[in-house]
């Protein structure tokens, strides 16, 4: 068992983190994310499914996106609430995936 916002491990251990709906929990994101984002190998990337529901829970795509830590490359951000697929029904509030890339430095 581990601490999912300061989990004690390396840097540069992982080539990917994945998180589904957890970030909003965490009371500091940005926090957390510099902390995953110093995980990550160069070129890692940091996948993120969040989203902001209709219960007013959750986060906003662009308050993650302006967390992220300032060295991230490319960041896209994919919206997933209009793929009732993936739900199993229509949804109406905000569903998203982020993907970041951490450019990083080979040593």
């Amino acid at each position: 068992v581990m601490d999912a916002a300061d989990p004690r491990f390396s840097p540069r251990t992982f080539d990917a983190i994945v998180c589904r709906h957890l970030l909003w929990m965490f009371p500091k994101p940005a926090q957390v994310l510099a902390r995953w984002a110093a995980l990550l190998k160069p070129a890692g990337r940091l996948v993120l499914v969040e989203g902001y529901w209709n219960t007013g829970s959750g986060l906003h795509a662009a308050e993650i996106v302006a967390a992220l830590p300032a060295a991230f490359g490319a960041v896209s951000v994919e919206i997933l609430s209009n793929q009732p697929d993936l739900w199993g029904k229509d949804v109406t509030d905000e569903r998203y995936a982020i993907i970041a890339l951490n450019p990083g430095t080979a040593s």
